[in-house]
Formats: C-alpha cells, sequence, structure tokens
C-alpha cells in the first residue's frame, strides 16, 4: 500500500518489509528499492519499535497501513531516499487513533514530518471508523508541536505529565 504526496512516497510496512529495517539498512534499501542516508534510521525509529510492528503484522497481516509507514523523498533521479519513519500506534479504537513520526537528522525543518503527517491523516479520516487522531510529544520538541500546529490538531488533556497531546477531529 502507498500513498503520494507533492515530494513524498509513503509506503505501509508490512511484516517482510519490517524485518527488512531490522535486518539493517543494506536489507531494508534492497527490500524497498531505496537508498538511505548515513544517519537512517531516524532516531525515534528503533530496532526495538520495528520489532514490536513486525510482530504486530506477522499477528495481523490485515492491519497494514495501520503501523509504520516508510516516507521516501521522491526524487527525478532514482532510487528515492527513505527520511522518515511515521504512522499509527495501531488501528482504531472507539474512533481514535495516535499518529507519530520521526525524520532522520539531516532532512529535519525541511516540511518532510507535516507533509507525510497530512498525507497520513487524510488516508486514516478516510477509512471508515476514525473520527479523531491524537498525537503526543515531549514539550521541548518545538518542531514536532508546530507540526501538529500547522495540521490543526488543538492541545488536550494528557495522562502523563512529562508529554504533551494534541487531538484533530474529523470534521463533519
Amino acid at each position: 500500500m502507498q500513498l503520494l504526496t507533492d515530494r513524498l512516497r509513503l509506503v505501509a510496512a508490512d511484516a517482510a518489509l519490517s524485518a527488512a529495517q531490522m535486518a539493517g539498512a543494506d536489507a531494508f534499501a534492497q527490500a524497498l528499492g531505496v537508498r538511505v542516508p548515513e544517519d537512517w534510521p531516524p532516531e525515534y525509529s528503533t530496532d526495538a519499535h520495528a520489532g514490536w510492528v513486525h510482530d504486530k503484522l506477522t499477528a495481523n497481516p490485515e492491519q497494514v497501513g495501520w503501523w509504520s509507514w516508510y516516507v521516501l523523498l521522491r526524487r527525478d533521479e532514482k532510487p528515492d531516499l527513505a527520511v522518515s519513519v511515521a504512522g499509527f500506534k495501531g488501528p482504531p479504537e472507539d474512533q481514535l487513533v495516535e499518529i507519530g513520526y520521526s525524520v532522520v537528522a539531516s532532512r529535519q525543518r525541511q516540511g518532510i514530518a507535516t507533509e507525510a503527517v497530512s498525507g497520513l491523516i487524510e488516508w486514516a479520516f478516510s477509512q471508515s471508523g476514525v473520527q479523531r487522531i491524537e498525537a503526543e510529544t515531549l514539550p521541548h520538541l518545538t518542531p514536532s508541536i508546530r507540526v501538529l500546529a500547522k495540521l490543526g490538531f488543538a492541545r488536550t488533556e494528557s495522562d502523563d505529565p512529562a508529554t504533551i497531546r494534541f487531538a484533530l477531529v474529523r470534521s463533519p
């Protein structure tokens, strides 16, 4: 499953792609047919996270799209460049999904997170059963807070005093 935005191609992780991510940058690049920058993977896309996604998708292959998406910068000269991992923390529960994202350091502050999250919001709201998208970030991650604000998220209550929570409600 893929989504296209102006500059990006988002590819939904499946069990095979998440296994390739865990196998290292070369295996991941080969599996997706992309280049990976030296600072791959993004800071918040650890091997533990990839393993967790892999386990979820192995057990529930029909949930492709509700976990990780690999964000690729489309290039005129191929192959595309892997720049980010974004996605959800699982399928909708009570009409709610939670979104997250991380961009490699060398490509931060270029609008990639905003564009990728915008594409995922559009996709999620096009699925039945999604009325609300939430996101959580740390108070010192000002660029992440700006991404959410640009996309219309409003601050909401957080159960964790160390984080800031935001929500976006589907318009009627």
